[in-house]
């Protein structure tokens, strides 16, 4: 697998938007299989890894992003067992996952129950990473995020490695 990362400066996103943007709505078929939509699709075309993420959401990623995490949480478990635990359940919590050619990907039954995952699904670019919410968790978040921005809170990401900052520890 060799899918660009949005973080990397050496992405090659031909004319796509720097990063994972957008949010979609759909629906796990009776496998517990997702269509990617196609924004994503290029992304992930030679596998990606499906792992447990922040808020209870999975995140898609692409080999390099998911190495820079592992590397990242491996790292911080030297601090102590707290995190060398959080290290462990986002490894046992991970799958490599390969979309076949109509785009679509198996979630495992074990990372479906973490997330909540029943049928309607939101699909979210977030930056450097794909999250996939339950469609009613994932409206709460929305409306959070969305306050959030209302009230005019600053958000220095350029200060941070997110998603590998302060909220992955």
């Amino acid at each position: 697998m060799d899918g660009a990362s949005p973080q990397s400066s050496g992405d090659d996103f031909r004319g796509r938007p720097l990063g994972f943007v957008g949010s979609y709505e759909h629906s796990l078929d009776d496998k517990g299989r997702l269509v990617l939509p196609a924004a994503f699709r290029p992304h992930f075309s030679e596998g990606a890894y499906l792992a447990k993420w922040q808020d209870g959401c999975l995140a898609l990623m692409t080999e390099e992003t998911f190495r820079r995490v592992a590397e990242e949480k491996m790292a911080l478990a030297r601090a102590g067992r707290e995190i060398r635990n959080i290290a462990r359940a986002f490894g046992a919590g991970t799958a490599v996952v390969t979309p076949s050619k109509q785009g679509r990907i198996a979630i495992p039954a074990n990372l479906r129950r973490y997330a909540g995952l029943s049928r309607d699904i939101v699909i979210v670019g977030a930056l450097s990473v794909v999250e996939i919410w339950d469609s009613r968790r994932w409206a709460e978040i929305d409306q959070a995020g969305d306050e959030g921005l209302a009230a005019g809170t600053d958000l220095d990401l350029s200060a941070s490695l997110w998603p590998l900052g302060e909220a992955d520890q």
